[in-house]
């Protein structure tokens, strides 16, 4: 009865002699396989993303600028109207003025 187990080859010990030369000799010139190519461009992907996140309990916009600008332009257009209301109708009784 065997008491051990057969050893598991390495990745370096199965891949073929030639395919691992050619390999090597691609390194050695610099030139990239497509999958290493479209892994670099989502690793900077990723990076990016990363970077652009803003921090904990950073803010880069104020969350109500949107709301006080509609009271702005609200409250400009009523006292438009409250103006053409007095001058061109001559409804001076909504002031209580008189006369």
């Amino acid at each position: 009865m065997n008491a051990h187990r057969n050893r598991v080859r390495t990745p370096e010990e199965r891949k073929h002699p030639l395919v691992a030369k050619r390999e090597a000799e691609r390194k050695e010139r610099g030139v990239l396989t497509q999958k290493e190519i479209i892994a670099l461009k989502h690793r900077a992907l990723a990076r990016a993303k990363k970077n652009s996140r803003p921090k904990k309990g950073e803010f880069n916009a104020d969350l109500w600028e949107g709301i006080y600008i509609y009271l702005q332009i609200y409250t400009m257009y009523f006292v438009i109207i409250i103006v053409i209301l007095y001058f061109m109708l001559d409804l001076n009784y909504i002031f209580f003025l008189g006369g």
